[in-house]
């Protein structure tokens, strides 16, 4: 009986060994794990794992241009983007000009990260494009097809020519996942595909750029914005006759314009008359918050009558400059007697303009501190010393030679020496506006004047006596003696002798 039970355990055991055997073991690849090892009701599938690498897939945001002056900017960092753009500097634009910075803004968070903390040396440019060749991002840049010539295939961005140029500089904004690209422009590197054959070509008005910042991949996205360069307008201020009057002066005579705010202005002439082989007034100089410009411009050994173009280097527009005054300036005033307050003399001039009067031995008693009267623009003249001692004007002068008429409008006491100054009508108001607008006219960077000794004169109306200096000695010989007496009380007493006369001699002839 104890026999039989040990047997019929060890049969029941070895049943259930049979079974487990056909089983799947616990925690057999395929089984199922219990208490969130592995769940009965999860199965992994590739549908899954697309999910998760979607989860990491490189992201590319709506790409923005802004455009600022090159002068002006000094983007090495997040937060002197931010700045540029808050204070103007940095303007949302679709153009830029040679002289400009292009700043593309791509919001691409992977990206950005991985410029911004990846290893290595080099500029931030170098890690861009070190980033580009071992990622899902590409950046390019190809001319649009409706701004290429016919018969020429549409250039691209050389991106690495660009960089070894200086024309990139790129600023990784981590924090926003936010990545800047820092175009200046008049050093961006263009090509041609492999298949065209020809030089490389360069920047010129018109052409118009697609920038393209894309993600490939299985979900691949692309985002794209366009810009143009351009050569913005530049416009000068003229003088009479539409034209920019150079002062002949071996120091400064000015330019003054208006192109757009913040630009760099690089100012050429080209010479346009036979007179002069060559002539080099190039100046730089740059543009205030409402766009105006004044350029101090080197008129050194530069002769007279020569003609000019003026224009700004990347802008669109120009205007002709003379050097000088077209014809010869002459005055010419001799010694007189001002009668009735009038001085004339004879001018000629080349444009409209006036002849002023200033009581002054010479030009040097006009001038700033140790300037010598040579022209220069702002004038030479001090204006305080100008407007005191001015004691005249002429009527409106036209072009030519002709005599001229000043009356005084103070009477002189002696004998003066005034000089006389050639000035032009500047506005061509007819009216002589000094201190102000109608400066004084130059001739081989000498100001246009002459001096002369002016006497006063006045006229004696008919019957009237002149008085001499020996009027009184005649007046005393030809008249009758007289007494005049006068002083308080004399008439009373002249009253008490008559009375004490009238008296006596009543008393007498009783």
């Amino acid at each position: 009986m104890h026999l039989k039970s040990t047997l019929s355990g060890l049969a029941l055991v070895a049943l259930l060994a049979i079974v487990l055997a056909g089983s799947p073991a616990v925690g057999a690849a395929g089984s199922p794990v219990i208490d969130g090892v592995q769940s009965t009701n999860e199965t992994v599938t590739n549908e899954t794992a697309d999910e998760t690498a979607n989860a990491t897939t490189p992201t590319v945001g709506n790409l923005t241009t802004w455009v600022g002056s090159n002068r002006a900017l000094n983007l090495t960092d997040p937060a002197a983007v931010r700045a540029a753009r808050r204070d103007g500097r940095l303007r949302r634009n679709a153009t830029a000009s040679r002289n400009e910075t292009l700043v593309i803004e791509a919001p691409a968070p992977e990206l950005a990260t991985a410029v911004a903390t990846a290893n290595g040396s080099g500029s931030d440019a170098t890690t861009f494009l070190r980033v580009l060749d071992g990622s899902s991002y590409d950046f390019r840049m190809e001319q649009t097809y409706d701004s290429t010539p016919a018969g020429i295939v549409e250039s691209r961005l050389n991106l690495s020519g660009t960089v070894a140029a200086d024309g990139l500089q790129v600023v990784p904004d981590e924090r926003n996942g936010t990545l800047f690209l820092v175009f200046r422009v008049s050093r961006i590197a263009l090509d041609y595909p492999d298949t065209w054959r020809g030089s490389d070509p360069a920047l010129s008005p018109g052409m118009a750029f697609e920038a393209t910042l894309s993600a490939t991949g299985d979900t691949a996205q692309s985002s794209t914005t366009v810009w143009r360069f351009v050569e913005p307008p530049i416009s000068f201020d003229t003088d009479a006759g539409s034209v920019v009057r150079l002062s002949v002066s071996g120091r400064c005579s000015l330019v003054t314009g208006r192109a757009y705010p913040g630009a760099d202005v690089d100012i050429d002439a080209d010479v346009r008359s036979p007179e002069s082989d060559s002539l080099d007034v190039a100046v730089t100089t740059e543009t205030r918050a409402d766009g105006w410009f004044a350029a101090c411009v080197n008129m050194m050994n530069v002769p007279q009558n020569v003609t000019l173009r003026l224009t700004g280097d990347g802008f669109r527009g120009g205007v002709t400059a003379v050097v000088g005054h077209g014809g010869l300036l002459s005055i010419a005033l001799d010694d007189q007697n001002a009668t009735n307050g009038t001085v004339s003399g004879t001018a000629t001039l080349s444009d409209p303009g006036f002849v002023a009067l200033y009581r002054a031995r010479s030009i040097d008693a006009l001038t700033l501190g140790n300037d010598s009267g040579w022209c220069s623009f702002p004038p030479y003249l001090d204006r305080r010393a100008a407007e005191s001692r001015l004691v005249g004007v002429s009527d409106h002068l036209g072009p030519g030679q002709q005599a001229f008429s000043v009356d005084l409008t103070t009477d002189l006491d002696r004998s003066t020496r005034l000089l006389a100054l050639v000035h032009y009508d500047r506005d061509e108001d007819g009216r002589f506006d000094y201190p102000g607008g109608d400066f004084p006219q130059c001739s081989n960077r000498q100001p246009v004047s002459d001096t002369a000794r002016i006497s006063p004169v006045t006229t004696t109306p008919p019957g009237t006596e002149t008085e001499t200096d020996g009027g009184n000695r005649e007046q005393s010989a030809t008249a009758p003696t007289t007494s005049h007496v006068d002083g308080p009380g004399f008439g009373l007493a002249v009253a008490a002798l008559a009375l004490v006369a009238v008296a006596l001699l009543a008393r007498r002839r009783s």
